[in-house]
């Protein structure tokens, strides 16, 4: 793996080690439509799921099954078109985050797909937040 210190010390990963390691989480994220099963709309008090809200960028939340064995959510986002540029930016600030050791501090995702219908469908691990699980 390509790696350099700078003179104040930050590491810093080649592109060739930044490229390999995003193609690896491609290999590993994407998903057919058949390995995952969106199930009911995910409510909350807080997140209310009604049809002015699902017109937003940030898509809407589902409860689904990844691979028939992990719950998550998945957040399904519907655009009226998407570069293939914006897809591989997404992976290599993945890739990045994974190179860096960062991923025990971010939520990285179970699983991506990309459909013909301009719609992505990013599967997180479902949390419990902390009022739910104070009360």
């Amino acid at each position: 793996m390509n790696i350099a210190l700078t003179s104040n010390g930050a590491t810093v990963f080649s592109d060739t080690a930044i490229q390999q390691e995003r193609s690896k989480l491609e290999e590993k994220l994407n998903l057919k439509e058949s390995q995952f099963v969106k199930g009911d709309p995910f409510t909350k008090p807080w997140y209310p799921f009604e049809r002015k809200f699902l017109k937003q960028k940030l898509g809407s939340l589902y409860h689904c099954t990844i691979k028939e064995e992990d719950d998550g959510l998945c957040r399904v986002m519907n655009y009226d078109r998407i570069s293939s540029y914006q897809i591989e930016a997404f992976f290599t600030e993945l890739a990045r985050i994974q190179l860096y050791k960062m991923s025990d501090y971010v939520m990285m995702p179970l699983g991506i797909h990309v459909s013909r219908k301009m719609e992505i469908t990013v599967i997180m691990p479902e949390l419990v937040s902390l009022h739910d699980f104070l009360h």
